[in-house]
């Protein structure tokens, strides 16, 4: 059973959570800690499960897709934000 799993990587190291998974979610130095910290935070995790528990936590599918964003400063588009710049995907 595949279990999707998204890491982000930051100036502090890399994080990873599980969105299946509620609260399930570690950090690690490296790409290599953080798979290996997320893995057994997921078997952990799930070893707290009812056999039902499972079932519905993991019938959900996740999609996953990569948007292009630009970025316009505000005066370049009307809008009533007051931020400095619109972040707009496409």
């Amino acid at each position: 059973m595949k279990i999707p799993v998204i890491i982000e990587k930051d100036d502090y190291g890399y994080y990873a959570f599980c969105p299946q998974l509620k609260g399930c979610h570690t950090q690690g130095d490296s790409l290599e800690e953080v798979m290996n910290n997320i893995k057994e935070a997921i078997s952990l995790y799930l070893e707290t499960l009812t056999t039902e528990e499972r079932l519905q936590y993991l019938s959900h599918e996740i999609l996953t897709t990569a948007m292009e964003s630009i970025i316009m400063e505000k005066t370049d588009l009307f809008s009533p934000f007051t931020r400095e710049k619109l972040f707009i995907l496409k």
